[in-house]
């Protein structure tokens, strides 16, 4: 059965085991990053962070994605691509892809989640680098690839073919409501809702807002909720 793919676009929770290294209780057997977003974290690092959001897709269970056969710990990252895991690479970004890059003068190189892939073959990433950003989003296509690096291709972890884009929701929809959270109104916070597995209809929406989906019935607001919280009901 497919599952609705939620791209990620905001940094790991602190101390969120699949970025914190064993020896501090978490799960990850990656490098500390640095800056290390908290102690014990493998963040600021790109490994470290496709490592954990691996592991996140794939139902919260590490997977030996980037090893060689013989060690406990994925290689660096100019070696995903090439490294024996078993697992299928290719050409074609797909959702929870591990893009991968290595540098011109072979001293590094780079990897990063395919977070939603556009009609024109762009895509956005999720992605973290040593010595900078713990987390970003940014957009790729065939041309923009990294500066002095050599783009290699995508590694297929086997749950990208589970994930199934979001629909897209429009103003009259009707729509469950799956999430636990929304917020009173575009200026506040999000709280907890009762209203999980209510149908109700997709009022308004406000794009570039926290919660942009303005939810309820007739002339009643219910709540204002993000897309990863409603379902298109046919």
């Amino acid at each position: 059965m497919s599952k609705v793919f939620v791209p990620r676009t905001t940094c790991p929770a602190k101390y969120d085991p699949l970025w914190t290294r064993r020896e501090y209780g978490g799960k990850s057997p990656c490098i500390k990053g640095k800056p290390a977003a908290w102690p014990g974290s493998v963040l600021s690092n790109c490994v470290g962070y496709c490592y954990g959001r691996v592991a996140e897709l794939n139902n919260g269970n590490m997977l030996r994605i980037g090893h060689s056969s013989a060690i406990d710990y994925p290689m660096n990252a100019q070696d995903w691509f090439t490294a024996r895991d078993g697992l299928e690479r290719g050409s074609v970004p797909k959702l929870g892809a591990v893009a991968c890059w290595k540098r011109r003068d072979l001293r590094s190189g780079h990897v990063a989640m395919v977070e939603k892939v556009n009609a024109d073959g762009s895509w956005m990433s999720s992605e973290s680098s040593y010595k900078g950003s713990a987390f970003r989003n940014k957009t790729y296509n065939k041309n923009s690839y990294k500066w002095n690096y050599i783009f290699q291709g995508f590694i297929y972890p086997p749950y990208v073919n589970d994930y199934v884009e979001a629909e897209e929701l429009a103003v009259g929809d009707k729509v469950v409501i799956t999430g636990p959270y929304c917020a009173n109104s575009l200026g506040l916070g999000r709280k907890y809702t009762a209203a999980v597995g209510w149908t109700r209809q997709i009022l308004q929406i406000y794009p570039g807002r926290p919660y942009p989906y303005k939810v309820g019935y007739g002339s009643t607001t219910l709540g204002f909720f993000k897309k990863e919280s409603l379902e298109k009901k046919e």
